[in-house]
């Protein structure tokens, strides 16, 4: 796995985010998707715009499962991990 959830960059779905952009989250987690990570496009000492999300991770059972979540979300490149031991798609 690529660790995502080890970065401070890392954004659980169900965590709290900025109303201006709940709705991509919200979609995101009907699709399936388990975090974002994100970039931060203000700098800290002036927090003026929200984190935005530039990968999304999710698990899939099956390949077609995978594609059918990166389908439903047009946003942002996915991280899947398929439930096989050694096999992961990035797409």
């Amino acid at each position: 796995m690529l660790n995502y959830t080890e970065s401070p960059n890392y954004y659980d779905i169900n965590a709290y985010h900025d109303p201006s952009t709940e709705h991509i989250y919200r979609a995101a987690k009907k699709a399936g998707v388990k975090g974002t990570y994100v970039i931060h496009t203000s700098p800290s000492s002036n927090n003026i715009l929200p984190v935005r999300p530039v990968v999304y991770v999710a698990t899939a059972q099956t390949v077609e499962a995978a594609r059918i979540i990166h389908r439903n979300l047009h946003l942002a490149p996915l991280s899947t991990s398929l439930k096989k031991p050694g096999f992961c798609t990035k797409n």
